[in-house]
């Protein structure tokens, strides 16, 4: 009956609100996050940062760029893979390729460095030489 799928759907609404309570940090889920990063690093550096400034997702930035801080204080390495583990289980529940949107935000406005090994592969100098060479790093 219509009420009982009413009720199934508010508890499933409720379960979901309460095991994920920062999911609602993300404002978009891209349909297409290849794109997005795409459009991300190949876009100005001005761009980038009013990407960021206007960036719905605000809060989700703030705990991403948190998380690195609090990481590289502790002298930990912070591997892509580790943020995505970390995002994607409670209190987030984050999609994978959203919180790598994030990530590429961070990047491009220069919050943060990308590095493979100890090469730096995305910098706050970094040109469209750069950029190119990213984004053959990162598997499409």
């Amino acid at each position: 009956s219509t009420t009982a799928r009413g009720s199934v759907d508010v508890a499933i609404h409720y379960l979901l609100e309460n095991s994920f309570p920062k999911l609602k940090y993300l404002k978009t889920i891209h349909s297409d996050p290849v794109a997005e990063i795409r459009a991300i690093l190949h876009s100005s550096e001005v761009t980038q940062l009013e990407m960021v400034a206007e960036d719905p997702s605000d809060y989700a930035l703030e705990d991403v760029q948190r998380y690195i801080a609090l990481k590289s204080d502790q002298s930990q390495r912070v591997l892509l893979g580790d943020l995505v583990e970390h995002f994607s289980k409670r209190p987030f529940g984050w999609p994978e390729w959203e919180i790598v949107i994030l990530c590429a935000r961070l990047a491009a406005s220069n919050s943060i460095n990308l590095m493979q090994g100890t090469a730096p592969v995305l910098t706050a100098s970094a040109d469209d030489r750069d950029r190119k060479n990213l984004e053959e790093l990162v598997p499409f």
